[in-house]
């Protein structure tokens, strides 16, 4: 297997903006086409609305080996560059000769190096070859590392609800358990990571933008994505 060189990615995007997309439904009521030309980061199941939203992410993440055996394909075949971590990536090495003959391009084999929340000494990789820490939920584990380590100066969150009460995502799937605290709805842990991430950011002069229509992610300011576009 030729791994690709992660190194390649350090400061490529030194200075530009990215959009990092998560799947949560106020997707639904976002005017895609206002990003369509923009740098887009992809996560978990927006290849389910690609198609309906019109773009086409350059980057893509995914962890979770949960969904892994149902969504592999249609993750594998994106034209994209895609970054795996986690359960999933462990499993895309233990089908590597299977996986092979559908990714459109070998994927970023990201390291997980532990959780990124601890009371004491909170942890944020600005070393993408050294990999990344875990914090609960995929846009943390990566992107938002990633992003960091290529050089975006801002990036901006759609797509992140952080709320369960209703639909937990854009498209419709059968009812089943959500088993992390999140899911049950104790989100303090993942906003602890948030705010890492963000004295991170802002450590390094640069910035995350939360544009998410009624997002109860309280850690970023928040702005409308017209706003941003002006």
């Amino acid at each position: 297997m030729q791994m690709r060189d992660i190194k390649e990615l350090k400061d490529k995007h030194k200075g530009e903006r990215c959009f990092i997309i998560g799947t949560g439904p106020s997707l639904l009521q976002t005017n895609f086409d206002l990003i369509k030309d923009e740098i887009l980061f992809g996560v978990n199941a927006l290849f389910k609305g690609l198609k309906e939203f019109n773009i086409k992410p350059q980057y893509y993440a995914y962890t979770d080996n949960r969904k892994w055996n149902e969504w592999h394909k249609d993750i594998l075949s994106l034209d994209t560059d895609l970054f795996l971590s986690g359960g999933a990536l462990l499993t895309y090495l233990h089908n590597y000769e299977v996986c092979k003959k559908i990714q459109k391009r070998e994927p970023y084999l990201i390291r997980m190096l532990g959780f990124m929340y601890h009371p004491m000494t909170p942890f944020f990789s600005t070393d993408l070859e050294e990999g990344t820490y875990n914090g609960d939920t995929v846009i943390i584990d990566i992107p938002l590392q990633a992003c960091y380590y290529m050089g975006f100066e801002e990036v901006y969150l759609l797509g992140c609800d952080c709320d369960y009460s209703g639909k937990p995502h854009f498209y419709d799937e059968p009812n089943e358990p959500i088993t992390s605290l999140a899911g049950q709805g104790d989100w303090s842990r993942v906003f602890s990571c948030y705010e890492i991430c963000k004295d991170a950011y802002e450590v390094a002069g640069r910035k995350i933008i939360n544009c998410t229509p009624n997002s109860k992610l309280p850690v970023f300011e928040k702005k409308n994505l017209e706003e941003v576009l002006l």
